[in-house]
């Protein structure tokens, strides 16, 4: 404004000497006027801008410092390098389990294979019923057996202790997968932190490119405000002191908008520079992780190939065990046929004519026989002697006619059941024959050998059944031939069947002892009828008798002579001499103890 004012006294003092003058000056003063409000409005746009330049370098400079902490790859290398020796140490630790795994697969072989060869020693030693009886030693066999079994004891211990081992590997693979699964992780997140650090390179890079563009702009306009400030004066126009102060203030304000550019630029040079050690860092950090993530690659290939390995050699492991387990329990099942057998051997061995272990679930064991044969001593005796006494005979005749009656009963009993069992071991060695009538009885005793007489019978009926047993028993035999020997197990079971069908033959031996005690002239039918209780009830416990195995033994042999009180009791009198025998004394066995005691008289 001064200058203007300047300008216009200047005008006053010279007004009649130029007209044109005040009109030139005013419009020159609107112009730099103008030019000035330019500058000046320039200055503070640059002066924005470099307070934003300043703001942007300021805040790029923050996100290096933060780009630089983010950053931190050489230390996730180091643990991924330390993650790897560890893997690699596990892996060298699987290793060496799996070669404890193939050296205990290995002894686990051999010793199978011993297994083996002493259960087919053991089969051998107890193969069939006749190595049975030529090895009697069953001691040795069980001692044999129960090591046998130890053995197998052992080798399914050993199986359960591979099967851990296998599970512990299975442990080990499965921590193995989730630390490779952590792994990855951590490179996808290195990868995406390199990712976003090349994206804010990028981003500095545009934001360095549009900083410069706008001091090329800013500096062209300089240029051009320089330019225009050294515009030559009109030869009308005045010189003015104030104008040029103004001009040496605007190149004041220019020289330090031109060092301020230089700053700027040196700034950017440093922000250059500094981007390019960020760009070779990354570069560098980049290639790292590239060889980082192939090692990584190359890690996982190996271990995928040895997890693959390990799968395969676990399924082969797996599928040998099975195999081993169906091995053993194949084994197992032939050492329990061949314990079963040898068991069922010993057990009829030990059962077979052994009186002292007694079936108690039998109603008919030889303990019960002498019960009942006491009971029919007490009643049906008692009856007999009763029906007797009503024919006129004395009473120590009566009680020889009722002993004798037991007597014969016994020996007939006795002699079938001998004719019985000899008939059925035969029987077991004749080819076979035709089916016959069924005229037959059903009950399987038709091949009962009588041991009746037959001489008083002039003509015998032939039945189909007779004819049968005439085929069967004329087959010719070599002269001094003998029959094959039965085995201990079918003897156990002829005797098992002859007393299971010893109801049903009672009735059988009941006919034949009646027709054979009615024709012998010492009882006749005067006496079997008023007899026939008692006859009926000791024909049916005579023939239990012998049909025990072994037989129990009626005895009444007993002559005269001292009174054996721990064989008989009291008839009616007692003394120190025998008399006669009232009942005979039952034995368990032939030379066995005594099951019931007799009664007989005595006399001093």
């Amino acid at each position: 404004m001064s200058l203007f004012c300047g300008g216009k006294k200047q005008n006053k003092g010279k007004r009649g000497k130029r007209d044109s003058s005040p009109a030139y000056g005013a419009s020159r003063n609107d112009e730099l006027q103008r030019e000035k409000s330019s500058l000046e409005k320039e200055i503070g746009d640059l002066k924005e801008q470099k307070a934003s330049l300043a703001n942007q370098i300021k805040t790029q400079k923050d996100e290096v410092a933060r780009e630089k902490k983010t950053v931190k790859v050489d230390l996730e290398i180091a643990s991924v390098n330390e993650e790897l020796a560890r893997l690699k140490k596990e892996k060298n630790d699987i290793d060496r389990e799996i070669g404890n795994l193939r050296h205990d697969k290995n002894e686990l072989q051999k010793q199978t294979k011993a297994l083996k060869e002493e259960f087919a020693s053991a089969k051998k030693a107890v193969n069939v019923e006749s190595q049975i009886h030529q090895h009697p030693d069953k001691a040795a066999q069980e001692e044999q057996l129960n090591s046998f079994s130890k053995k197998l004891e052992a080798e399914k211990v050993a199986k359960g202790k591979a099967h851990e081992k296998i599970k512990a590997i299975e442990e080990e693979q499965t921590k193995l997968k989730n630390e490779i699964d952590s792994l990855k992780k951590i490179s996808e997140l290195e990868k995406a932190q390199t990712t976003k650090a090349e994206d804010e390179l990028d981003k500095y890079k545009k934001e360095k490119a549009k900083l410069e563009q706008e001091l090329g702009s800013t500096q062209k306009e300089l240029e051009l405000a320089r330019k225009e400030s050294h515009i030559p004066r009109s030869p009308t126009r005045a010189s003015s002191d104030e104008w040029k102060d103004k001009i040496d203030k605007a190149e004041s304000e220019l020289q330090k908008e031109r060092e301020l550019r230089l700053g700027k630029e040196r700034e950017n040079s440093r922000i250059n520079s500094e981007n390019k050690l960020l760009v070779d860092e990354k570069q560098k950090l980049q290639d790292e992780t590239n060889a980082m993530k192939a090692k990584l690659e190359e890690s996982l290939n190996s271990l995928r190939t040895l997890e693959m390995n390990h799968k395969n050699e676990i399924n082969q492991l797996q599928d040998r065990l099975h195999q081993e387990k169906q091995k053993i329990k194949k084994l197992d099942e032939e050492k329990d046929q061949l314990l079963t057998r040898l068991s069922s051997s010993t057990a009829a061995k030990v059962l077979d004519s052994n009186p002292n272990i007694a079936d108690l679930s039998d109603p008919n064991r030889p303990q019960k026989i002498a019960e009942k044969f006491s009971q029919v001593y007490d009643d049906q005796w008692t009856d007999a002697m009763e029906n007797l006494e009503k024919l006129g005979t004395n009473e120590e005749r009566n009680i020889k006619i009722l002993i004798d009656l037991l007597t014969t009963i016994y020996s007939h009993c006795k002699e079938s059941s001998d004719n019985q069992n000899s008939r059925i071991e035969e029987d077991l060695f004749l080819p076979p024959m035709e089916s016959h009538s069924s005229t037959s009885e059903p009950n399987g005793t038709e091949q009962l050998k009588s041991p009746i007489s037959t001489k008083s019978h002039s003509k015998e009926v032939v039945t189909p059944t007779k004819e049968r047993q005439t085929r069967a028993h004329s087959v010719p035999k070599v002269k001094g031939e003998k029959m094959p020997e039965v085995p201990v197990e079918v003897k156990k079971g002829i005797k098992e069947y002859r007393k299971k069908v010893a109801k049903q033959v009672v009735p059988v031996i009941e006919k034949e002892v009646l027709a054979k005690l009615r024709r012998m002239e010492e009882f006749g039918d005067k006496v079997v009828d008023v007899c026939l209780p008692y006859i009926k009830k000791c024909v049916e416990l005579c023939w239990m008798m012998c049909v025990q195995d072994p037989p129990a033994v009626l005895d009444w042999s007993a002559q005269e002579g001292a009174f054996n009180v721990d064989l008989y009791r009291a008839y009616t009198k007692s003394g120190s001499q025998l008399e006669f025998v009232v009942w005979p004394i039952i034995y368990l066995h032939e030379g066995g103890p005594v099951l019931l005691k007799g009664v007989a008289q005595g006399r001093d």
